[in-house]
């Protein structure tokens, strides 16, 4: 069995090992060694990453309590069973995954403290984490997720100690006040934060939680049977808040506001644009009922129209229904044909042959694949 040198230190970067067996496994080699830096991962954590001599590792995994860390073929000579070989971690990596699952533990046991909220679901992204809580009553979403974020950060201000412990049976563990009830019956391994939470995980951790930095909760959500936080902790928390207060930036320079002015800037902008829309239809309307109208004696109007689009022209479709006669109104540069007629099965037999898209009951709006199509239509529904 291999030894988790990440739970004993997991701040241990490089180490030698020896290599107990390789696995071709095709266009990979699966290594085992006698004790490793790199943890394959656990409790919504993502496995460590680093390399092999010269050989990165593409990912590490547990399966029948063996460690295997996967690396591409063809592989060195000098990677043999038996060798020793030099390990190197991917810190970075690993120093973002403590902080983020920590946080995690630290946010749970807040829910949990202040509202008895159970948390029943946690995934860790690259943008952004997610942690669902279920609480035993109704709760003011938006007012819990400003209480839980500040609780959260007070723990890391405290910089609390962060310890491990390990049990070889459940009944033990029983015994102990965790915040969740263990999965795993037996050599168990609990996570304490102080008296703040402790529970059951096979997940890396810092020592202390000022390592965390930093929690914001970006957004909250209702799901079907708890409630959906999404959040995140340092680098990644602050990145965000500086990716998002230059965008507020900018759109406080294109609106000429300040922020503490900007939704009532939207607002006015909105207000605005619904004028503009309104002045626009408008506009559209009279330009078609003025062509419709130098038509009005034809029984069948056929217009060519390079203004108006077909969306525009179902906008006003009220205004067509207005007349009696058959309304023909082609857009060539979009290859679309709309028909107002009290026979539209009629002019759809005569494009049977013909492949286009849309439909419609008072009015059809059709859309070819290309001008020939296009064409062919014309030619067949003008006749």
């Amino acid at each position: 069995m291999t030894e988790k040198l990440y739970y004993k230190n997991q701040y241990l970067k490089e180490n030698k090992s020896k290599i107990l067996e390789i696995i071709d496994d095709g266009n990979y080699s699966l290594i085992i060694l006698d004790k490793t830096i790199f943890s394959p991962g656990g409790g919504g954590e993502d496995c460590d990453l680093g390399f092999i001599d010269r050989h990165k590792i593409i990912d590490v995994f547990e399966e029948n309590s063996k460690i295997y860390h996967k690396i591409k073929n063809p592989i060195s000579k000098e990677l043999k069973e038996g060798n020793i070989v030099n390990t190197r971690l991917d810190w970075e990596r690993r120093f973002k995954n403590i902080q983020r699952h920590c946080a995690e533990h630290i946010l749970a046991g807040v829910f949990y403290n202040t509202w008895r909220g159970e948390n029943v679901g946690f995934h860790m992204g690259d943008e952004y984490m997610t942690i669902d809580i279920r609480f035993p009553d109704d709760i003011d979403i938006e007012e819990i997720s400003k209480i839980a974020e500040f609780r959260a950060n007070e723990v890391i201000w405290q910089n609390i100690d962060i310890s491990t412990h390990h049990y070889d049976t459940i009944e033990e563990v029983n015994k102990l006040n965790l915040r969740k009830k263990s999965i795993v019956s037996e050599d168990i391994r609990v996570v304490k934060i102080g008296s703040h939470d402790q529970v059951s995980c096979c997940g890396s951790h810092p020592k202390k939680t000022g390592e965390v930095g930093f929690i914001k909760i970006y957004k909250a959500e209702k799901r079907k049977n708890s409630y959906r936080f999404y959040f995140d902790s340092g680098e990644n928390a602050v990145n965000r808040i500086h990716s998002d207060f230059k965008i507020l930036n900018d759109v406080n320079i294109k609106l000429s506001s300040k922020t503490e002015d900007i939704l009532d800037r939207i607002k006015l902008k909105e207000e605005e644009t619904e004028s503009y829309k309104s002045e626009l239809i408008n506009l559209k309307k009279t330009i078609l009922t003025e062509k419709l109208k130098n038509e009005i004696d034809s029984k069948r109007i056929i217009l060519e129209e390079d203004i108006l689009t077909p969306k525009d022209i179902m906008r006003l479709s009220s205004t067509i229904e207005e007349y009696k006669n058959e309304i023909i109104i082609s857009f060539k540069k979009m290859n679309s044909i709309i028909i107002y007629s009290k026979d539209n099965e009629a002019y759809l037999e005569k494009l049977k042959d013909i492949d286009f898209k849309g439909g419609g009951k008072k009015i059809l709006s059709l859309r070819f694949k290309d001008s020939t199509d296009f064409n062919k239509a014309i030619s067949k529904i003008t006749i």
